[in-house]
């Protein structure tokens, strides 16, 4: 990780300076050894890092054979990972679980699921690391592959945190504050709805962790800005740790990744970085490695363009695609409604508070995207809330109404129509009972003073 036996000869520092290269620029032994452990976890983070590459392709019908071949290494490589560390911790907790249980039947055990694919790259490492030293013991330096690892991590880790930046600069992340969501009791969340709908309600924090992810990413892939960008990205990926795990989100394992490589790119300044906290100004900090050879995709235009041609594509998929998908365009049933008449078999149901069968209030929104369906949360009379799966056929003007998760017989069949006043009457089937019922549209402000800024 050393820059030392670069062709530009600004990085190498003066004699009287710490860490001065050693004649013949040849590396200490601990130097070489942390190397190949630095270039044997890069290489094996591959699994958190292809995912993302169909994302940056325009072109569907070029990311889809691109995205299976990536997918299946990265099934590969992560299968590696985890079942090494699965197989440690196992022996470290004396548990009973056999090695593939331990992965697949509780991969979303946090704790697991972090030591397991964690701790399996940081010991696979360590392996190639011990056995790279074993048969390459007179390599004076790698200086020649440390260029290229550095590219590669830049230009990596700086591409996959566009798509985490851009996911929040737009905010689509986090997804929307539905009705349906709304109408759930904050003791029923669980941690991992809780960060969510915090994160959605709060556009501003959720627009400034965006932009901090997205200037340190841009700053990767100038070589002059690197030291800045490695730095901000490290504040943002401690913040992202710090709030996965306090909410236990499953995919913290793929943030404490990152953070190692973005460590790794740190490294070589982080020796200077200290002397100069610690009040000694005049020492210098080393540069990235010059191409052996300046051409003109190196120049920082050529650069700046790469940066847009990225982002482009994350824009339109992950931002206004996805917004589109949300919105409720075309649909003349969508938002909070309250139950104002509620009709079982010809006769009319007055709510009790003991009542586990009549509605009392009704929300539709596109929780899940236009491809999963609409969903459709009904607060009962009691005050419980039921999730159900909705298919709306727009053309007959009726509504399919599913157990959330589920595919199996429906649980109702409601023929709606849009009176006056946006009020709307569904007429069906519901369980075995024949329903009529009359639903008034709810200013969701007014009912949701969470709404209002």
């Amino acid at each position: 990780m050393s820059y030392e036996g670069s062709t530009d000869s600004r990085v190498i520092p003066a004699p009287d300076q710490a860490g001065s290269p050693e004649p013949d620029h040849r590396w200490s032994p601990a130097k070489l050894i942390a190397f190949r452990f630095a270039f044997a976890i890069t290489a094996l983070s591959a699994h958190a890092m292809i995912g993302y590459v169909p994302a940056f392709l325009p072109l569907e019908t070029l990311s889809r054979p691109l995205g299976m071949v990536l997918g299946r290494w990265d099934a590969l490589n992560f299968r590696a990972t985890m079942s090494v560390g699965a197989f440690i911790v196992r022996a470290l907790t004396g548990s009973k679980w056999a090695v593939h249980d331990l992965i697949w039947k509780h991969r979303w055990n946090i704790p697991v699921l972090v030591l397991s694919d964690v701790l399996g790259l940081l010991v696979l490492a360590a392996f190639v690391a011990i056995v790279w030293t074993a048969i390459d013991q007179r390599r004076a330096n790698y200086s020649a592959l440390n260029r290229p690892m550095r590219v590669y991590l830049r230009y990596a880790l700086g591409s996959v945190m566009l798509v985490y930046a851009l996911n929040k600069v737009i905010p689509t992340q986090f997804g929307i504050l539905t009705p349906g969501e709304m109408l759930r009791p904050i003791g029923q969340l669980s941690h991992f709805l809780l960060l969510w709908d915090f994160m959605a309600a709060s556009a501003g924090y959720t627009f400034f962790s965006g932009l901090v992810e997205l200037i340190g990413a841009a700053l990767l892939f100038f070589r002059r800005t690197t030291l800045l960008g490695a730095l901000v990205l490290a504040g943002g990926l401690t913040n992202v740790i710090a709030m996965d795990m306090g909410y236990h989100v499953g995919a913290i394992h793929f943030a404490i990744i990152f953070l190692l490589l973005d460590l790794i790119l740190l490294a070589p300044y982080l020796p200077r970085l200290f002397v100069i906290l610690l009040g000694q100004a005049e020492s210098k900090l080393p540069l990235e490695p010059t191409p052996l050879q300046e051409r003109w995709y190196h120049s920082a235009v050529t650069k700046g363009i790469l940066v847009c041609v990225l982002a482009s594509p994350l824009v339109h998929v992950y931002g206004i695609r996805w917004l589109r998908s949300h919105v409720h365009t075309g649909r003349s049933v969508h938002g909070l409604f309250d139950v104002t008449a509620f009709v079982r078999n010809g006769k009319s149901v007055a709510p009790l508070a003991s009542d586990n069968a009549t509605w009392k209030l009704v929300a539709c929104d596109n929780r899940s995207g236009e491809a999963q369906g609409w969903a459709l949360s009904v607060q009962l009379a009691n005050g419980n809330l039921q999730d159900f799966h909705l298919t709306d056929d727009a053309v007959h003007h009726t509504w399919t109404i599913h157990q959330w998760g589920q595919n199996s017989t429906p649980v109702a069949t409601l023929r709606y129509a849009v009176l006056q006043d946006r009020d709307v009457s569904l007429d069906g089937k519901l369980g075995n009972d024949s329903v009529h019922m009359l639903l008034h549209p709810v200013d969701m402000k007014k009912f949701f003073p969470l709404l209002t800024r």
